[in-house]
């Protein structure tokens, strides 16, 4: 799901099948299933995952999968360092 590249860039990319698939609803089961890996190691990725969208279960892990607006993390682009805002947009100051 490209979508979470952009919500969590630092999520792996069997995290984010392990996402993806919560998003989708499937069982831990399953997963382990489709990916071919241990229940054990879908237990694991999920504490990470849950972790890194900063929730607490696999319900509002998919809520945050499907709601949360990407770049949601990101810090406001007229707080970044080297950037002023004018009347003509962005302009970047060395």
């Amino acid at each position: 799901m490209e979508r979470l590249i952009h919500l969590c860039p630092d999520l792996t990319t069997r995290q984010r099948d392990v996402a993806r698939w919560i998003a989708e609803g499937k069982s831990n089961e399953s997963i382990a299933q489709l990916l071919g890996i241990r229940l054990d190691t879908v237990k694991s990725h999920l504490r990470i995952v849950y972790d890194k969208l900063g929730v607490d279960d696999r319900l509002a892990a998919a809520l945050a999968i499907h709601r949360r607006p990407p770049f949601a993390k990101l810090p406001p682009m007229w707080t970044l360092p080297g950037a002023r805002w004018s009347g003509n947009g962005l302009h970047t100051t060395d």
